[in-house]
């Protein structure tokens, strides 16, 4: 539900974070809005210094000697993935977070689950197929672990799809989940926001409008009418209201009676 203090907050500054969480590797991701798109804000990637997270594949040692994961000698559920959490949200501006509820449960006061058959996980999925085209196939830095998860992707049509029982995934594609989940997210309150901001707009409306019907029919009152020139006018209420409700004109106070 979306509440007065979302009104202060949401905006183009906020961003939406994604986690994905198994125990071998945990994934923060944040996305923000620009220009009317989405685009990638920040990730940090958390997994076990022994690589046992990427046992078979023989791109880990290259990734090791990275900034792009970050090592501890501790299972996900034993070191602070709290706190982490808490520092890349505020690090990001992040307003909401988007997570499988199937995974580690989060506990945010704007924590949204993000079903796998949700219209915006397809979403999430044409954003960033968009996104690899525009950059020619470059999504992601050439040889960095995030490219070799989105490689590891099934194509279907030209396209990244998530796995099914017939296409299959050829590696581990946890960032992508977690990049999914914020966009979800992001997608889930965005639209939610704007739906309430027309609701609280539509009710705003029509209790002007109910004003100018309590005013009596003879009434004078002064209006600025728009077509086919912005004209000042003085009109019987009974001539206004019409014009006021069309939205060619506006209502600027009563006239002398």
């Amino acid at each position: 539900m979306v509440t007065e203090e979302d009104f202060k907050y949401w905006g183009s500054d906020a961003s939406a974070c994604g986690v994905s969480v198994v125990r071998d590797l945990a994934i923060i991701t944040a996305v923000r809005s620009v220009n009317c798109g989405i685009t990638l804000a920040g990730m940090q990637m958390f997994t076990p210094s022994d690589g046992r997270a990427f046992r078979n594949c023989p791109y880990w040692s290259r990734w090791r000697g990275t900034d792009e994961f970050i090592l501890h000698d501790a299972g996900v559920d034993e070191f602070n993935f709290g706190r982490a959490l808490r520092e890349f949200c505020a690090q990001h501006n992040s307003y909401v977070i988007g997570f499988d509820s199937g995974q580690t449960p989060v506990a945010h006061p704007r924590a949204i689950p993000i079903a796998k058959e949700s219209p915006h996980v397809g979403r999430a999925l044409e954003i960033l197929n968009a996104c690899d085209r525009e950059y020619q196939g470059g999504l992601f830095p050439t040889g960095s672990g995030r490219e070799y998860m989105w490689c590891s992707l099934p194509m279907l049509q030209g396209k990244r799809v998530l796995p099914t029982k017939k296409l299959l995934a050829t590696g581990r594609y946890d960032c992508i989940n977690a990049l999914i989940y914020a966009i979800g997210a992001w997608l889930t309150f965005d639209a939610e926001f704007w739906a309430e901001k027309r609701k609280r707009t539509d009710a705003q409306c029509r209790a002007v409008e109910a004003a100018w019907e309590a005013i009596p029919a003879d009434t004078l009152v002064w209006v600025i009418v728009f077509s086919p020139n912005r004209t000042r006018k003085l009109l019987k209420m009974s001539e206004a209201l019409p014009l006021l409700k069309s939205r060619t004109a506006v209502f600027e106070g009563l006239g002398e009676q």
